[in-house]
């Protein structure tokens, strides 16, 4: 195929082969334009109260809803919270949640959480929800490493359920990790959320940092909106560890 006549260099392109083959598709295209600068971080502004919870009482927690009736206590200005033999995944909605309403537009939630998990899949952070198969979740997770006999590897993990229209057939609930900055035993967790009110998403992007000071932004899921969010909490997939949750607050944001 002759090369278009703007191309940097001039010749041809194909395909070759040592034997019976079958080749479809081949085509130039324009290289991307590199990236040259850092975009900057998100700045968030003031603090919501209203939608924020410092976890300062005893007993069970209020101003939440509560989701198939979760073991946390309030305890020493924290949110106490035992992992449990329950799973929000696809088919399997057996796991308790803390939820409480967001606020309109643009906002940011936050949390510093204390994790003691040495099983894999043991989990607890942050939940944006709007149904049992429509969410966005940041958790410190304990993975099990493939052919590591018993190791495990601890992460934040930002994951995603909601419909995946585009497979064949249309996949009704799809589920699917990416995967952001390391987890300390004290790690600080954030969902920064928009609403892409042009194309009727959710968008939320993850940080998490293990100091409270330096965060490492990472990357965003998009879920088609049929609603508002939530904001939550979980600690679940294996019983055997305790979330201690020292605070979630909500803030609005500057920019993004």
């Amino acid at each position: 195929m002759t090369l278009p006549a703007d191309a940097p260099a001039s010749g041809a392109i194909g395909v070759t082969t040592r034997g019976p083959a079958d080749a479809d598709n081949v085509g130039a295209a324009p290289l991307y334009r590199p990236v040259t600068e850092r975009v900057p971080d998100p700045v968030l502004g003031r603090r919501l109260p209203a939608y924020s919870d410092e976890f300062d009482d005893t007993g069970s927690p209020t101003g939440w809803t509560k989701v198939r009736n979760p073991s946390a206590t309030l305890s020493n200005g924290s949110l106490v919270w035992p992992t449990q033999n329950a799973e929000l995944f696809q088919g399997d909605n057996t796991a308790s949640i803390l939820l409480r309403d967001a606020p309109q537009g643009d906002f940011a939630v936050e949390t510093k959480l204390t994790f003691d998990g040495t099983k894999g899949n043991q989990q607890a952070g942050l939940l944006l929800y709007e149904n049992d198969d429509r969410w966005l979740k940041l958790t410190h997770t304990v993975l099990p490493l493939n052919q590591g006999n018993g190791a495990v590897l601890h992460q934040t993990e930002f994951g995603k359920e909601g419909p995946r229209p585009g497979t064949t057939p249309p996949t009704a609930v799809a589920n699917a990790p990416m995967f952001g900055g390391p987890a300390a035993q004290t790690t600080w967790l954030r969902l920064l959320y928009h609403y892409d009110q042009e194309n009727g998403e959710h968008d939320v992007r993850m940080a998490s940092s293990t100091d409270g000071t330096h965060w490492i932004w990472g990357g965003t899921w998009s879920l088609p909106r049929t609603g508002p969010v939530r904001i939550g909490l979980i600690s679940m997939n294996a019983a055997g560890a305790t979330a201690t949750f020292d605070y979630l607050r909500t803030y609005e944001v500057t920019s993004r």
